[in-house]
């Protein structure tokens, strides 16, 4: 199987709550790169964490936390590297308009 660039998961989320964006395959690893792109014409807050496993972020495994998105403005978080079985959660502020898109290379072993 090759392993092929593209975008592995999207989200719009409407709600206050952490969610998951993306897990990680069992056997698998992941390297790529999250956009964040504020839709509205308001700051937004967002939140973006790493875990190795899911469930819910502790204090350590946020990579952004109540990060503002100014209007229109796209922003990137590059050089992910995940091993198998670990997440990425997002969290966005109330009203949000933003959309998140992960790109990327799961790579089987």
């Amino acid at each position: 199987m090759s392993n092929a660039f593209s975008r592995v998961a999207s989200a719009y989320p409407t709600n206050t709550s952490e969610a998951e964006l993306y897990a990680v395959p069992s056997s698998t690893e992941f390297q790529g790169d999250i956009h964040m792109f504020n839709q509205s014409a308001s700051d937004v807050a967002v939140s973006v964490a790493l875990l190795d496993s899911t469930g819910s972020a502790g204090n350590a495994e946020w990579l952004l936390k109540e990060y503002v998105l100014v209007p229109k403005t796209p922003q990137q978080i590059t050089g992910l590297c995940l091993a198998a079985l670990a997440t990425i959660n997002i969290q966005v502020g109330t009203g949000s308009t933003v959309s998140f898109n992960l790109y990327g290379v799961e790579i089987t072993s």
